[in-house]
């Protein structure tokens, strides 16, 4: 039987911490692979680094490998590529996390989730890197149609190297109990009608527009506060919002357990997700499922993932930002017509969708 090596390094995280957009992806395709009876082909999987003893194999039934060495020995040694190649010896290999060490001979499968990185990095070792891994794949997939045209235009790749497999919304996310709810909002000490953004460290998160917006918005006083998990602000984030954080306006999150997460996108109004790109865009999808309204922005693959469910702004759209607040504030939004559409939308993005085109495209490079 044919055997496929899935390199999950993104499932594993430092104490403290929480696993990425990227590895949360790699972890939900996993579970829904193992819950597919009579595979026509064996999986395995493994990691690497001193992170590989912390990760969650609840679900996942495949075997597993770890090489439990620094992540720099590793990269200076090739450990990882020669473990492959002499050891493992496996038909396809698949790396799901943008880029990673390959070497020509390989059967490789790359998952590139946005462009973003590449464009971005100044070393130019790991950039090589990546390219070498772009030019090695035999087939390249990704989660968007944006992102598609953008790989196949960053790299001069043709139409026929790269596939598009949207992500799904984990089960996870879905509309919780009153008492659950209100147990959590006492927990966290969450103000009673609050606007919410989540994934806020990166400056593309574009928080700063966001917090702006808020302040022109609360500059009569208003009874919703914002809510922003972001766990290390930076210190111009912090002086730009000063007077609020003092007066309980706006509220900083630190890190929350995912279960928590669910209970806070329920109670808030609306999300505001002002991104200034992304290749896919969980928090829109998470946030449908918990029955709370979306405004994001018009850009990159964020239409794709809100379809016409979303409200939409431009990425330094202040005034819109700001008219969103005050359409929610005055309860002049029709939740009840957002709440049915959005529990149909939804449907389209299920992992169980998502694990099943990727075993056929496993089966095609087999």
């Amino acid at each position: 039987m044919d055997e496929i090596l899935i390199k999950a390094c993104g499932v594993t995280y430092r104490k403290g911490q929480y696993i990425t957009g990227v590895g949360r992806s790699t972890l939900e395709l996993m579970k829904a692979l193992s819950k597919i009876n009579n595979l026509p082909f064996r999986l395995y999987y493994y990691t690497t680094g001193l992170r590989a003893n912390n990760m969650d194999r609840t679900d996942i039934d495949f075997q597993y490998f770890k090489i439990p060495f620094p992540d720099k020995i590793i990269h200076i040694t090739e450990l990882d590529v020669l473990y492959r190649k002499y050891i493992l010896r496996p038909n396809l290999v698949h790396i799901p996390h943008n880029y990673d060490d390959s070497y020509k001979e390989e059967n490789l499968l790359l998952t590139i989730h946005d462009v973003w990185g590449y464009k971005n990095i100044t070393n130019k070792k790991e950039k090589k890197k990546w390219e070498r891994a772009v030019y090695n794949a035999s087939c390249i997939v990704t989660c968007s149609q944006y992102s598609k045209s953008m790989i196949e235009e960053t790299f001069n790749l043709p139409c026929s190297k790269v596939v598009s497999i949207p992500w799904g919304i984990s089960s996870d996310f879905n509309k919780v109990s009153p008492a659950i709810l209100s147990e959590c909002k006492t927990r966290l000490n969450l103000p009673s009608r609050y606007f919410l953004s989540v994934s806020c460290s990166h400056p593309r998160k574009n928080i700063e527009t966001l917090i702006k917006a808020f302040i022109q918005f609360n500059s009569k006083k208003r009874e919703h506060k914002l809510v922003l998990v972001w766990s290390n602000p930076p210190k111009s984030i912090l002086n730009l919002c000063q007077k609020n954080i003092e007066n309980s306006d706006i509220i900083f999150l630190k890190y929350i357990s995912d279960k928590d997460l669910v209970s806070v996108y329920n109670g808030a109004t609306a999300t505001f997700f002002p991104t200034r790109y992304e290749g896919f865009g969980f928090p829109i999808l998470e946030s449908f499922a918990c029955n709370t309204p979306v405004v994001t922005c018009r850009n990159t693959s964020l239409p794709e993932v809100g379809g016409n469910i979303a409200l939409y702004t431009d990425e330094d759209g202040v005034d819109e930002m700001s008219y969103y607040m005050e359409l929610f504030e005055n309860e002049n939004f029709d939740l009840h017509l957002f709440r049915e559409q959005a529990k149909n939308y939804i449907k389209r993005f299920s992992w169980e969708n998502t694990a099943l085109q990727y075993v056929e495209l496993y089966k095609s490079l087999l």
